[in-house]
């Protein structure tokens, strides 16, 4: 009998939790940035002006997002590189 009581404030608190972020539906920067890098012909990569120019192309808004796409590119950077320290550690240790 209380069970119902009950359950009303919490549905209507987590209706209200819900509503108050909304989220966009489109990739993040992140993946943005790596299709753009993925998709280019060469060999050695894009320089930061280069892939907010195909963002931009994309329909990306460079102006307002600029700070998130330099983030982007500097976690995707770092990542990579913890990538190649940690293989470079293993061929290391089987290198014998």
């Amino acid at each position: 009998m209380t069970g119902g009581a009950s359950q009303a404030p919490s549905d209507s608190a987590a209706q209200a939790k819900a509503s108050g972020k909304k989220k966009k539906g489109g990739p993040v920067v992140s993946e943005l940035v790596y299709r753009t890098v993925a998709a280019s012909q060469d060999r050695k990569g894009l320089s930061y002006y280069a892939i907010k120019q195909a963002l931009s192309f994309q329909g990306y808004d460079v102006d307002q997002h600029g700070f998130l796409i330099k983030r982007a590119i500097n976690m995707l950077r770092s990542a990579a590189h913890r990538q190649s320290t940690v293989c470079r550690i293993q061929l290391s240790v089987y290198k014998k």
